[in-house]
């Protein structure tokens, strides 16, 4: 059951180029914001030990800057981030939805569809604030949830490029995410037969691009960036939902919802003359959809059939939720 729900709560997910967590040629305040331009505030560099704090989970609030009206630049940049947290806890106020990390390092690359990427490796969950005690201050902290792979990201290269990744992956992902390491990091892909290019050279700034500059071809290629912003890992609500569902089936058998999602499980032996005549009346309702009959796409309309019902249930728990 839990592979099955697995499977319904990554078809949420926006794999389209569209979605800044595939292509971030661009940055914009209202979704992002390039830690690097805190470097030209002060006399040392600032963004590495930011990176460093959320990798090691620092407990304390991270402190970003210490606007003062008598320093233009560090008012403009307060304004940027003003502009992000703005739109981000507007979107949390509406869908209930706080997808916000800090995305570092970056890989960038063609897809096997010519589509060039530019995205987060690691996403960091965390919670931009201001400070308001003594002098006003922002501050990161972090968020629920620790880091993890961009598996939106991955979920493009497993749809376009065939690749292959199980949750073993992903788990194992979400603990070499925790250690400060290109090297394991490298390693870690290259043993899923990702060779990734790498040159050290310190954090830079995100690369943007024009449509016009935009690369028809470029190798794998690990990069030395850290943005924090909104990188959408699903494009729905539903998606935390489903996560605790996924968390709950290793516990229960969630009832009706359980039922839609792996009926296999919860039929009794007496029951298999009504588990026969619902399937036959349900093959009927598939039969009338625009299919062309197939065993392969009778088995995707009642995937899709059975997604919906189930997306049904969990917007109706979400909005207890929201409501409690």
């Amino acid at each position: 059951m839990k592979d099955k729900l697995i499977h319904m709560r990554d078809k949420l997910n926006d794999i389209s180029r569209r979605n800044r967590s595939i292509r971030m040629l661009k940055l914009y305040n209202k979704w992002s914001f390039d830690l690097t331009e805190l470097d030209g505030l002060a006399d040392e560099v600032v963004s590495k030990s930011i990176v460093e704090k959320v990798i090691k989970q620092s407990k304390s609030a991270i402190v970003l800057l210490k606007p003062s009206v008598n320093d233009e630049k560090s008012m403009v940049v307060s304004r940027k981030l003003t502009d992000l947290n703005r739109n981000m806890k507007g979107i949390e106020e509406e869908t209930g939805v706080h997808d916000f990390y800090l995305g570092f390092p970056f890989l960038s690359g063609t897809l096997a569809d010519g589509t060039f990427f530019q995205a987060p490796l690691f996403l960091y969950p965390v919670r931009l604030e201001k400070n308001h005690v003594n002098l006003q201050k922002w501050v990161l902290n972090l968020d629920e949830g620790g880091p993890q792979i961009n598996r939106t990201l991955f979920l493009a290269f497993k749809k376009l490029n065939s690749f292959t990744f199980t949750e073993d992956f992903f788990e194992k992902a979400s603990e070499v995410a925790k250690s400060y390491d290109y090297k394991a990091w490298l390693t870690f892909l290259k043993e899923r037969e990702m060779k990734v290019n790498f040159i050290p050279c310190g954090l830079s700034k995100l690369k943007e691009y024009k449509k016009e500059d935009i690369p028809e071809v470029a190798n794998l290629t690990l990069l030395e960036n850290a943005v924090i912003g909104n990188f959408p890992q699903g494009s729905s609500s539903l998606v935390k939902d489903y996560d605790a569902l996924i968390e709950l089936s290793e516990e229960s058998t969630l009832g009706l919802a359980g039922e839609l999602v792996a009926p296999d499980d919860h039929v009794r032996i007496e029951d298999e003359d009504i588990e026969e005549e619902f399937n036959r009346e349900n093959l009927d309702i598939l039969n009338l959809l625009e299919a062309d009959g197939s065993p392969e796409i009778l088995k995707e309309d009642r995937s899709n059939f059975t997604i919906q019902i189930l997306s049904v249930i969990l917007f109706v728990m979400h909005k207890g939720n929201m409501a409690a």
